[in-house]
């Protein structure tokens, strides 16, 4: 009986685990005007955006990263971006940090 509640528990512990691991991140867009990040207090990302997320009014910066473009090809011009909340971020009183997925210029 032992071994069974053992299986058992390391089986929910095991599907948990995978159910965690899928969860979707928050897809985000805004606009804005990509900078390159200079030296800060929470040191991540590669690009910093100051912009508004769609349907807010307020300024808001993120930090960027992207696997697909080179951000620095779209410095100082207004853009449109789209990406990923990455998770643990914001760290040290930093922005929210974003995987940036698509770039359009409006």
């Amino acid at each position: 009986m032992i071994v069974n509640n053992s299986k058992t528990l390391t089986l929910s512990l095991l599907f948990s685990l995978v159910f965690i691991s899928c969860e979707k991140n928050k897809y985000v867009s805004f606009e804005g005007v990509i900078q390159e990040l200079e030296v800060t207090t929470w040191m991540y990302g590669t690009h910093i955006i100051y912009g508004t997320e769609a349907n807010v009014t307020e300024n808001e910066r993120y930090a960027l990263r992207s696997d697909n473009f080179d951000l620095s090809e779209f410095m100082l011009e207004p853009v449109l971006v789209e990406g990923y909340l990455i998770k643990g971020y914001p760290v040290d009183g930093g922005p929210e940090y974003i995987n940036v997925d698509a770039i359009e210029i409006p």
